[in-house]
């Protein structure tokens, strides 16, 4: 799958593993280059999130991360690592606690809190006069979302009511001040 370069680097092999799950768990992916820090679960790469990531400049064309981005102490420098990794285009697609969720906040390990707008200091429409950066993202899709039961009633009626908070960025800011949801989905392009 891959070799260590001269600076201890992975080298990924493009043609067959140009994805990233990060954070992988127990979710292990066949064609994917799975990364997590624990070593009691299967994955191809075991590294610290909080340090550099072992990958070459420019590797992965997607990366997805699920419940992953809480965790970390130093949120700007995972973005510029994610970003680093990145070829130009890349997607990157991020689930995380929402901040009203009770799982935001629950455990102690849990460093971060996202909502609608969480990404937008990363993107040619943020105000802040301070970038961070050279590090941009395009917003692709931002969705508040509602966990339910596995069974098909549920699920249905849930993916209506995640359609209708979700019908303009306007709405979603007030919903998201109205109501309790459960997670955030973002889809962001990386800008290079």
């Amino acid at each position: 799958m891959a070799e260590k370069n001269k600076e201890n680097k992975l080298k990924i092999n493009p043609k067959s593993f140009n994805k990233l799950n990060l954070g992988c768990g127990i979710n292990y992916w066949q064609g994917w280059v799975n990364l997590d820090f624990n070593k009691e679960v299967k994955a191809d790469v075991y590294a610290d999130f909080e340090k550099k990531l072992p990958f070459e400049d420019n590797t992965f064309d997607h990366i997805y991360t699920h419940y992953v981005l809480e965790h970390t102490q130093d949120f700007f420098r995972l973005m510029d690592e994610l970003y680093r990794i990145c070829k130009p285009n890349a997607t990157i697609e991020v689930y995380v606690p929402h901040f009203t969720s009770i799982y935001s906040t629950k455990y102690a390990y849990h460093h971060q809190t996202f909502g609608i707008g969480s990404f937008i200091m990363f993107t040619s429409l943020s105000d802040n006069k301070q970038k961070h950066g050279k590090v941009r993202f395009g917003i692709i899709k931002e969705e508040l979302r509602l966990l339910c039961e596995k069974d098909k009633l549920s699920w249905r009626i849930f993916h209506i009511v995640d359609k209708l908070f979700n019908q303009s960025k306007r709405w979603q800011q007030v919903w998201e001040r109205l109501f309790v949801f459960d997670e955030v989905y973002y889809k962001l392009k990386v800008l290079k």
